[in-house]
């Protein structure tokens, strides 16, 4: 070989081995994200079809939230569909409203209304 043909290989294997590295530093980064807001609260409407969430502050303000697909839901430390919330369910939800709407980023419900 040649060598150019070893530096060539040096700076691809680099390049690699740099790539590698830089995957989970981004999504680290993605899971850091700060939030902007955190409430706790009472459901007071769940809407699966238009990906909403509707909660009763303690304070009795009522705010909804929408819920993508990135959003955490949990229920007992495992994670559920949003259509199993139900109004009632004692949540604490945390959102980012830096694109206009309120995106949640983390919903777990921490109490059930006894069935």
């Amino acid at each position: 070989m040649t060598y150019r043909t070893n530096a060539i290989r040096s700076i691809v294997g680099v390049l690699g081995a740099l790539m590698l590295l830089a995957v989970p530093v981004a999504a680290q980064t993605r899971q850091d994200e700060s939030v902007d807001h955190a409430l706790s609260g009472a459901v007071e409407v769940v809407d699966p079809v238009a990906h909403l969430l509707t909660v009763r502050g303690e304070d009795g303000d009522l705010t909804t939230v929408v819920v993508t697909d990135d959003t955490t839901v949990l229920k007992a430390a495992r994670p559920i569909p949003l259509a199993d919330l139900a109004k009632g369910d004692r949540v604490t939800v945390d959102w980012n409203d830096r694109t206009g709407r309120n995106l949640a980023t983390y919903i777990e419900v921490v109490d059930a209304p006894a069935s």
